[in-house]
């Protein structure tokens, strides 16, 4: 394994050098997910921040995690597409809102579609949103009904 050799990394014992390795790769890799070593969470959360000091976040807009997988969406018709896919295929619908700021408005016409679109395969739709960030995560589950809302808190270092 090569040596990070940055200032976080060296004041970590070999387990968690181990972490920050992994996760630093996947995260430079843009990867799905990755394996790291069993640890605590806080253990992780920790390490994860040591690598963003370590290694900043890209400055460049053009270049990020939902963009790069095109996960990062600004209109309407590209969700509904999209969802109409997740429902079809029995996915996870996972998203970045790029279409303008995320208002309540916007959040209610997003929930719209992935109702609508729940329904003609008789599912219904779970939303988790992170709110500051803007990302949205639905999963479709057997049954008609309300959807079901859940608000994240933002990742205080991606804010």
């Amino acid at each position: 394994m090569a040596k990070a050799g940055s200032y976080y990394y060296e004041q970590l014992n070999k387990e968690q050098q181990k972490a920050y390795y992994a996760i630093k790769e996947g995260l430079l890799n843009l990867q799905d997910s990755f394996a790291v070593p069993m640890l605590s969470t806080k253990e992780l959360s920790d390490i994860y921040f040591m690598i963003r000091m370590d290694c900043p976040a890209c400055n460049d807009n053009d270049h990020f995690y939902y963009k790069e997988k095109k996960l990062s969406w600004t209109t309407m018709d590209e969700v509904r597409n999209r969802t109409k896919q997740a429902v079809k295929k029995g996915k996870v619908l996972l998203f970045h809102w790029r279409g303008g700021y995320l208002t309540k408005e916007v959040l209610m016409e997003l929930l719209d579609i992935f109702d609508q679109e729940a329904k003609v395969k008789d599912k219904r739709a779970r939303v988790s949103v992170n709110w500051s960030q803007a990302v949205l995560r639905v999963r479709f589950e057997d049954g008609i009904g309300e959807e079901q809302i859940e608000m994240e808190e933002a990742n205080e270092g991606e804010m």
